[in-house]
C-alpha cells in the first residue's frame, strides 16, 4: 500500500505543479486574459467543464481506463489555472506564494494526523456534504439578499474546516478505493479529491488572509 500512497501523492503534486505552472503563464499573457475577460464563455465554459470532470471522473471511475482518468485530471488541472491566473492579477505574488506554503503545511500537517486517526468515514462523508451543500448555498443567498462582508468571512473560515474535514476524509477512502476500483485508477481518483482539497483550502486561505494589489 506504500506505493498506492506515494502514487497519490505523486500525482497531487503534478496536478498543483500543471495548475501553478498554466496559472502563471496565463497571468503573464495579457493577450490571453483579455479573450478570457472579454469573452462570456471565457468566464463560465471553464466552471461548466470542471463540473462535468468532476461528475464523470465520479460517476464513471469504474468504466474509465487509466489513461482516460490521468487525461481528465490533468485536463482539469490546466483549467484550474485560469483560476490561479485570476487570483495573480487580484492578489499580490509574493502574497500568493506565502499563502501556498502555508496552505502545504497544513495540509501535510492535517494528512498525517488523518493518516492514523480512527474516524468513521460513512459518517464523516455524510456531515462534511451536507456541510459543503450550505457552503455553496450561503454566498449565493448572501450574494442576491443579504449583501454581508461579514457572512462571506464567515463562510470562508466554515469553508477551510470543511476541506480540512475532506483532506481526512479523502485519504480514508484511498485504501477502499484501491480494492474498488484497482490501485492505479484510485491514485488517480484519490490525487483529484486531495487536489480539490488543497485547491479550496488555498483559494479559501488566500480570500481571508491574501494581500490584495492597490
Amino acid at each position: 500500500m506504500k506505493k498506492l500512497y506515494s502514487d497519490t501523492f505523486k500525482w497531487l503534486a503534478i496536478g498543483l505543479l500543471v495548475t501553478f505552472v498554466t496559472g502563471f503563464v496565463i497571468a503573464s499573457t495579457p493577450s490571453i486574459l483579455k479573450v478570457l475577460v472579454s469573452n462570456p464563455l471565457g468566464l463560465y465554459l471553464p466552471i461548466i467543464i470542471q463540473l462535468g470532470i468532476c461528475i464523470g471522473l465520479s460517476a464513471a471511475i469504474r468504466k474509465l481506463s487509466y489513461s482516460s482518468c490521468i487525461a481528465l485530471y490533468l485536463g482539469y488541472s490546466v483549467i484550474t489555472g485560469i483560476d490561479v491566473a485570476f487570483l495573480l492579477v487580484v492578489f499580490e505574488l509574493s502574497s500568493v506564494l506565502f499563502i501556498f506554503l502555508v496552505s502545504a503545511c497544513v495540509f501535510g500537517i492535517i494528512a498525517f494526523l488523518g493518516k492514523f486517526l480512527d474516524v468513521d468515514v460513512t459518517k464523516l462523508g455524510t456531515i462534511l456534504f451536507i456541510a459543503l451543500l450550505g457552503v455553496i448555498l450561503l454566498p449565493i443567498i448572501n450574494f442576491l439578499f443579504i449583501h454581508s462582508e461579514n457572512l462571506d468571512l464567515m463562510i470562508s473560515c466554515v469553508a477551510i474546516v470543511i476541506f480540512l474535514g475532506y483532506i481526512i476524509y479523502d485519504l480514508k477512502i484511498v485504501e477502499p478505493m484501491a480494492m474498488s476500483v484497482g490501485e492505479e485508477k484510485a491514485s488517480i481518483y484519490c490525487a483529484f479529491q486531495l487536489y480539490l482539497d488543497f485547491i479550496n483550502l488555498f483559494i479559501r486561505l488566500l480570500q481571508i488572509f491574501g494581500k490584495r494589489r492597490d
